[in-house]
Parts: structure tokens; C-alpha cells; sequence
């Protein structure tokens, strides 16, 4: 049977909101139903189509209940028609030179308004149980529809419904089939505002409608962000752009300045190339950047595309990470601007870095890129703080890294059983489970994905350990005020070890004041060993037995030489 395969532009609903990349191609696979594809990770990040191009394939996996949709290896099928297309795509993407579009500035956004299946008796039970048969239905509010996430025990079972408004309503899903949004393993996310859908926009009496058609009880769990419409801000045109190209050699524990910039502008693209294909570099190499005189930036690189722990390759709406190379998109407006790296690792490598920086007047927006990492070891009875502000921005992203300490005796991840809880300006946002946070289910997948706004880069079973992002790019949280992230940890934070590592991400007005950095060199020196990936474990077995037998063949030959 006939699928195909997708391919998405950088020029999309993503790019008129935050940047313009460099396109990426993203291939899904696999989907659900004929007519959407099966996806492997491609990056041509020289060119972008404006709009959906789809080429007939023919696909090797013809199980339609697979809803994955992950950005992991597979194969794409194959056809004539496909690699023709591929190689004029190639070709001509050379002689492309990309045109610069502007940008609003990050996010200044109203509050949205928070439904989420929380239980209001703080006692873990964050759903609503169905009966068998059973239509539950949830009042919204009026406004735009920015995220929707659900799960349930039988998410094959369990039919979604949203009722935009009076004759707009629309399967969402059904059968174990998502008819609009991603349905990924038991997750289902949908950002209708992205995929310019009508959806988007909620009329008042709008409501979200499940049922189950499961035999036995089933628990649903769901989340939804709808904010008040609200007229974005006139993007500003730059002044001028250029291209600045950096080649940089950093000894152990060395950091040296990249590049000043005295004039305002904005940061729209930064990359970087080692010597080496090697994950651990990118993991050993810290960003640091001052905005207007103020520090504002002091994280591990890697980190800023999401990937905290892991060795996975990444492709997201801000990142592209192949290995050898990250690209970074995150915009970074400034009236002045310092950018610096250090190199945290135990030998010297080589970089090329590049940045791709606007000109403009003044400052394109009175907002400022801030990112931190902190680490943590859980305490029994209280949160783990992720952050605490004062002033006024919008929190945009998290990037977490969750394992046992060396003490440890944990078997299960049942430690993720507890909620976030974001206050903005006074007003509670509390969610329903560790990995609900990051758009996944049921204690995460076992392989590793990577999705435009959320992912899981690291999964291992003992000791249980994780590693997930997610970018709040269209949900991110304004505030005014102030702003407390706060995680729990278990049932009712009843761990005391667990080694947290994060990196905070947001967009804050100056004056900034960022809390004390983590060291990451320091917090390696005291984590237990990283843990080694099932992917990587054969490696080992490998290993071990060769040097078995190499040890037995020169025993055998010692002996042989004395007689």
C-alpha cells in the first residue's frame, strides 16, 4: 500500500512565530493512517519549501496502529519518484541563498487560562476515571486553544472530542488513530495554533469530550492551555544581517570570548562544529553570554537543545544536533552582547563557531535569553526548586535529567509520580506527573524521541534513569512579577535520592538576576557514574569478551613456546 512521505519547511507556523531557521526536512514515521508517513531523521538545513511537498513512497511498515511519530531511525521506503525528488532537492539547495524574514520578539504574551486533570485532594489521583462507556465532558474557556495533551490506560479505547464552538466539532481521536495532533505511544499533543487549524480558536461553551469504550474503567488524564486572544506585537524589520565565522582551540577547563557586539541586534543562529563526533564534547562545552552588560546565560551547550544526559542526536524546533555539529535557534535580542565557551572536558578540541546575527536600530525587544543549569539531590518532604524569579518575562523551556544516587536501591521510575507547580504572578499552574510535563505517558517510552517541542533523550531501566525537554514555545508562561518552578518528586516528595540536573530557560526584562549557577564539571565529580544506555551495552559485552579471549590465546601460546 501506497503512504507518504512529509516533508515540513523551516517557513512554518513555528517560523513565523519565533524564527527563521534554517529549514528543517522532518520525516514522520510512522503514522497512523494511508497518506501520512513513516519519518527518519533528515537534515538539510541549506533550504526550506513553503509549503508541504508529499511524495508517494512505498512503506515497509504496514502496521497501522504504530503512532510513534518519533524522529528515530527507519527506513523510508523506497521509489524512483522519491529519490529523484530528493536529488533536485539536493541539488538545487546549494545555489539557495536563505532570505532573512523578521521576527516578533519572544514571547510577551497574556496569561492562558490552565484545565488539567489535577486532583484538587493533592493525593495523587490526577484523572478522571471512566466507566465503561462512560462520555465525560470538560468545559474550556473562549480564547486560543495553544497546547492540548492527553493519555489514558486505554488511549486505543478512548475517543477525544473537542467542541471548538456552536456546529465546529471535531474528532480528535478515535480508535487509537489521531485525526488531528500526534498520537506517540499512549501520548496525544496537539498545537493546533502551529498548524494554523481552525481548531485554534475556541468560542464560548467550547468543551474537550472523552469517552470510553473500553469494557473496564479507565483513567484519563488530559491538560489544556487556552489563552485570551490578543493582537501580536509588529515584528521589527533588522537594519542588517550578517554571518560571523569563529574558529576557537580550547585546552581543558579553558574559556575564551567568541565574540563582542557593542551594537544592538539580535542572535538568531549559533552553531558550532568539533573535530570530533562525539556527544561528550558538546556535553563538556559551556555557553555563557552577557545581554547589556548583565549575565545572562551560563549552561552546558548540549543542554540548551534539550539533550541534559544521553548521546542521541536531536532535531527540534530550536536545535539540530548531528554529532559533530549543533545549531542553536533560539532568538537573542540585545543592546550589547558577550558570548563565550568553556571547555569542561579532559583534552583539547577544536571548534568552528558561527553565528548569524541581525542589526537593528535598537534593541528588537526589551527581552533578554536567559538559561541556567542547577542541580539538586532530592529531600524528603519538599520540591525540587527548578526556579524563582523576580521581574518580568515568560518561561519558555526545561530541560531535565532524573537518576538514582549511588546509594540508591530503586528498581522503578515510580519517583515520577509527582506534579510540576508554576506560579505566575500568584496564580498556580499545576500539572499531573513528572512525564506529563513533557507531553509523554505511563513512565515515557523505552526508546528515546525527538519531537519539535518536546523529547526524550536518555531512558534507562537500571538504574532508572531519564532525560526529556520540553519547549513551552507556544504555551509559554508570562509573568509580570514573579515566577516560582517548583517539581515534586515521588508521592508526595517521599525520595531523598534522586540527582537532579536541569537547565532553566526563559525570557526575562533587565535588570536580570540569575540564581547561582551548577558547575558542571563539580556536580560530575560528585554524580555517581552515568549511566550506560541499553544501546551501548553489547559494546561492552563485546569488549569484555575479547579481552576473555585474548587472554585465553596468549595463555595457550605461552605454553606452546615452552614446550
Amino acid at each position: 500500500m501506497a503512504r507518504f512521505i512529509e516533508w515540513r519547511s523551516g517557513s512554518s507556523a513555528l517560523t513565523r512565530l519565533w524564527r527563521p531557521s534554517p529549514a528543517f526536512a522532518e520525516f514522520r514515521h510512522p503514522l497512523p493512517q494511508a497518506g501520512e508517513g513513516l519519518a527518519v531523521p533528515l537534515r538539510l538545513s541549506r533550504f526550506h519549501l513553503s509549503r508541504f511537498i508529499k511524495v508517494p513512497v512505498k512503506c515497509d511498515t504496514p502496521s497501522p496502529a504504530c503512532g510513534r511519530g518519533c524522529l528515530s531511525s527507519a527506513k523510508a521506503g523506497e521509489g524512483r519518484g522519491a529519490g529523484l525528488f530528493l536529488l533536485f532537492v539536493l541539488f538545487s539547495s546549494a545555489a539557495h541563498a536563505q532570505t532573512p524574514e523578521t521576527l516578533p520578539p519572544p514571547p510577551n504574551l497574556p496569561p492562558f487560562r490552565w484545565f488539567a486533570s489535577t486532583d484538587p485532594q493533592r493525593q495523587n489521583d490526577d484523572f478522571f476515571l471512566l466507566q465503561p462507556r462512560e462520555t465525560r465532558r470538560v468545559p474550556l474557556a473562549a480564547g486560543t486553544l495553544e497546547r492540548l495533551w492527553s493519555t489514558s490506560l486505554f488511549p486505543e479505547q478512548l475517543d477525544l472530542v473537542l467542541e471548538a464552538g456552536p456546529r465546529r466539532r471535531q474528532v480528535l481521536l478515535s480508535g487509537g488513530v489521531a485525526r488531528r495532533g500526534l498520537l506517540a505511544g499512549k501520548a496525544f499533543t496537539f498545537f493546533p495554533k502551529l498548524k494554523g487549524d481552525s481548531l485554534a480558536n475556541l468560542d464560548k461553551g467550547a468543551a474537550l469530550i472523552a469517552t470510553n469504550r473500553a469494557a473496564q474503567p479507565s483513567k484519563w488524564y488530559f491538560q489544556a492551555a487556552v489563552r485570551p486572544k490578543f493582537a501580536p506585537a509588529v515584528p521589527v524589520k533588522p537594519r542588517e544581517v550578517a554571518r560571523r565565522l569563529f574558529r576557537l582551540q580550547l585546552a581543558p577547563g579553558e574559556e575564551k570570548v567568541v565574540e563582542t557586539w557593542d551594537k544592538a541586534g539580535e542572535i538568531y543562529e549559533f552553531s558550532v562544529a568539533a573535530d570530533v563526533s562525539d556527544a561528550q564534547t558538546f556535553h563538556d562545552l559551556r555557553f555563557k553570554a552577557e545581554f547589556d552588560g548583565q549575565r545572562a546565560v551560563d549552561a552546558p551547550l548540549l543542554s540548551l537543545a534539550g539533550q541534559i544526559e544521553g548521546k542521541e542526536l536531536v532535531q527540534n524546533a530550536v536545535a539540530d544536533f548531528d554529532g559533530s555539529r549543533l545549531v542553536l535557534r533560539w532568538p537573542m535580542p540585545f543592546k550589547s552582547a558577550q558570548i563565550s565557551l568553556q571547555n569542561e572536558g579532559k583534552t583539547a578540541v577544536n571548534l568552528d563557531v558561527g553565528a548569524r546575527v541581525r542589526e537593528f536600530s535598537a534593541a528588537p525587544s526589551p527581552y533578554r535569553f536567559c538559561a541556567l543549569q542547577n542541580a539538586a539531590t532530592t529531600q524528603q518532604g519538599k520540591p525540587v526548586e527548578i526556579l524563582n524569579l523576580s521581574g518580568e518575562g515568560a518561561f519558555v523551556g526545561l530541560a531535565l535529567s532524573i537518576a538514582p544516587n549511588a546509594e540508591s536501591r530503586r528498581r522503578t521510575f515510580a519517583y515520577l509520580e509527582g506534579n510540576e507547580r508554576i506560579t505566575a504572578d500568584g496564580k498556580p499552574f499545576e500539572g499531573t506527573g513528572n512525564e506529563d510535563f513533557f507531553s509523554s505517558a505511563w513512565y515515557f517510552p523505552d526508546r528515546p524521541f525527538s519531537h519539535p517541542f518536546e523529547g526524550l533523550t536518555l531512558k534507562v531501566p537500571s538504574p532508572p534513569t531519564v532525560s526529556a525537554y520540553r519547549w513551552m514555545i507556544p504555551d509559554a508562561i508570562p509573568f509580570q512579577k514573579s515566577l516560582r518552578f517548583d517539581f515534586e518528586h515521588g508521592n508526595g516528595n517521599n525520595s531523598a535520592d534522586l540527582e537532579w540536573k536541569w537547565t532553566a530557560i526563559w525570557y526575562q526584562k533587565p535588570p536580570l538576576s540569575l540564581p547561582t549557577a551548577d558547575s558542571d564539571a563539580a556536580a560530575r565529580a560528585t554524580a555517581p557514574d552515568a549511566p550506560v544506555a541499553p544501546d551501548e551495552r553489547w559494546k561492552i559485552a563485546v569488549a569484555v569478551g575479547a579481552g576473555v579471549m585474548l587472554g585465553v590465546f596468549s595463555a595457550w601460546w605461552k605454553r606452546r613456546r615452552r614446550q
